[in-house]
């Protein structure tokens, strides 16, 4: 048997709560077995394992002593690292999860550390794995990238962001005066012993090592994911409350804006947007009020440059919620927005959706570009796309509440949209439901096919097959600047008489563009006084325009457009690098500018 000492002489506690871990435990065992500590004591509680758990680490402490297996007296990974805690017999303190690993060396280098400076607590960096990858997420912080020693939190304040128990090491007289212990609660019981032990703390040492492995293991039964989902959004919030109750008795400016940076950017984010899209509908009013009323009063608590920093979705989502509309949320998509989804092909669930919409906006109403994006997204785009299934008189009721809404909403505002949707706004303006029909139709059906370019010094001209459009109606080469947003018009030409496909040419000139750049190519339709806009697609085998002596156009493959008909209008020098292979092109280019501008001076100030 290894492992012998008396136990006056225990140096360390390492205390180890389990629960159905028997694929992981016994890495973890052996890791913390090997750590080159003299007088360790390996207090292993199990919370109620019903697997192979408590067999494996039965077999480890059969062969040695520094190795006790505990039964939790209590359900919850709380209790049984209190019990643990309160078993403990070491110098100092040190807590692991039975599915995790710890690296060679790691506890020495806390207890050296501790030795040296007299701190009580030392806290070392960590890593995070899964079967895919491994990352390092106190790297964002900064606070690992030398170490410090008999420091305060004020100096350090960025370790509010790591607020786990198991990289941390404790003086075991600290931790008892101090009276630490984890919440008997469903997620996330660690944040708020760890909070009280760094602002209680009189000096901390900072370990760069890497001191501990977390395993990011899928599935949902580890300890942090047990929990039933409103229950445990309600255990996190509750134990962030506290934690911002003990950082503002501490009273450090610069504490107060990293907490609420990671809270409302990072774990209070997640935690509220996982909850989000997985919620049954069916919360207890009571639990989603009170949820309701700490994010409120959190938001409330932030600084104001850090509210100020959130995104766009950060600032909806966390006002709806603490406004008590979670219900409106489930309209937004991840980035906050009023999304595109599935074209609803009923006229009740159009209304309902377009009721829902305005909830979202009068939740809101300071936020035009959300307005605009329910008018878009959400009623625009499904009524062009249903519009043919409607009888006249559902398609006028609804062409009628667009037009409401919009002046609701929108009154006197340019729409941010594309031309079809802009078209589709003023057509139900007018309310001509013939109008939109056609509109429709040629969204539907058109096709525009760019079958040939050729490149003449300073001209372009292009040829365009289209079909799906009734002869007789008209078509324009209209260029848009993808960067600028300026754009060119070509004139009109009349569609072939009775032909399915009509052939089109266009010819632009150098003049008529108004800068460098890429120029996107759609053709504008007219029919019956509606104009539609389409995009123009390239044959798969139209050929590269050949170089010329200087062309000014070029048709580029951007992987990223697909097979769209793409001009790119540059200067000419910076022609030749567009032919090599594709890889080659973005080095090739910034080679070839670099030395265009050491050699011409006209150049580098193009």
């Amino acid at each position: 048997m290894t492992g012998t000492f008396e136990i006056d002489r225990v140096s360390l506690s390492v205390v180890v709560p389990t629960h159905e871990v028997g694929p992981w435990v016994s890495d973890c065992i052996r890791s913390i077995l090997r750590q080159d500590v003299v007088g360790m004591e390996v207090l292993v509680v199990d919370d109620h394992s019903t697997d192979s758990t408590k067999a494996i680490v039965s077999a480890f402490a059969a062969t040695d002593t520094r190795i006790k297996l505990v039964s939790a007296e209590q359900f919850g990974g709380a209790h049984a690292r209190n019990q643990g805690a309160a078993l403990a017999q070491g110098r100092y303190l040190i807590f692991a999860d039975g599915d995790d690993i710890i690296p060679n060396g790691a506890y020495s280098a806390l207890i050296a550390s501790l030795e040296r400076s007299g701190s009580d607590m030392a806290i070392g960096n960590f890593l995070k794995f899964s079967t895919k990858e491994t990352w390092e997420p106190g790297r964002a912080w900064r606070v690992f990238d030398q170490p410090s020693v008999g420091i305060s939190l004020r100096e350090a304040p960025s370790l509010i962001r790591g607020r786990a128990c198991w990289n941390k090491m404790f003086r075991r007289t600290f931790w008892e005066s101090t009276g630490i212990e984890f919440p008997e609660v469903t997620r996330s019981n660690d944040i708020v012993p760890m909070t009280r032990a760094l602002v209680s703390a009189r000096s901390l040492d900072i370990i760069p090592e890497i001191v501990y492995l977390y395993r990011a293991r899928p599935g949902n039964q580890s300890m942090t994911a047990r929990a039933d989902k409103a229950s445990a959004l309600i255990s996190y919030l509750s134990q962030e409350a506290e934690c911002a109750r003990l950082l503002l008795e501490y009273g450090d400016e610069e504490l107060q804006s990293q907490y609420y940076s990671m809270f409302l950017k990072a774990d209070g984010w997640v935690h509220l947007t996982r909850f989000l899209q997985t919620r049954s509908g069916n919360e207890d009013p009571a639990v989603m009020e009170h949820a309701a009323l700490i994010v409120k009063a959190l938001l409330r608590a932030a600084p104001e440059h850090t509210r100020h920093s959130l995104t766009t979705a950060q600032v909806r989502v966390f006002t709806l919620f603490a406004d008590g509309r979670s219900d409106v949320l489930a309209l937004l998509n991840s980035e906050g927005q009023i999304g595109a989804g599935e074209p609803e092909a009923t006229i009740e669930a159009f209304e309902a959706l377009i009721i829902a919409t305005a909830a979202v906006v009068e939740a809101l109403p300071d936020e035009p570009n959300l307005a605009a994006d329910a008018l878009r997204y959400r009623m625009v785009r499904p009524l062009l796309a249903i519009a043919h299934l409607l009888d006249e008189g559902t398609l006028a009721s609804l062409m009628h509440a667009v037009a409401q809404y919009r002046a609701t909403w929108l009154s006197g505002e340019r729409l941010p949209f594309f031309h079809n949707e802009r078209e589709a706004v003023a057509i139900c303006e007018r309310g001509s439901t013939p109008e939109l029909l056609v509109l429709s139709g040629v969204i539907r059906h058109a096709g525009a096919t760019s079958t040939a370019v050729q490149a003449n010094g300073r001209r372009l001209t292009v040829e365009i097959e289209l079909n799906g459009v009734a002869a007789g109606s008209r078509a324009a080469l209209r260029m848009k600047h993808r960067r600028s947003g300026a754009e060119f018009t070509s004139d009109s030409v009349e569609l072939q008489p009775n032909s399915a496909i009509s052939t089109l040419g266009f010819i632009v000139d150098r003049s008529q563009l108004s800068g460098k750049g890429i120029w996107d190519a759609h053709l504008l339709i007219t029919v019956d006084f509606v104009q539609a806009e389409v995009r123009v697609l390239s044959d798969r085998r139209l050929p590269q325009i050949p170089a010329g002596k200087s062309p000014q156009f070029i048709v580029l493959p951007i992987r990223r457009v697909g097979h769209a008909l793409v001009t790119d209008l540059r200067h000419p020098a910076a022609i030749r690098a567009l032919y090599l292979p594709f890889k080659m092109l973005k080095k090739s280019r910034r080679d070839r500018r670099s030395r265009q501008r050491r050699l011409d001076p006209k150049i580098s100030a193009s």
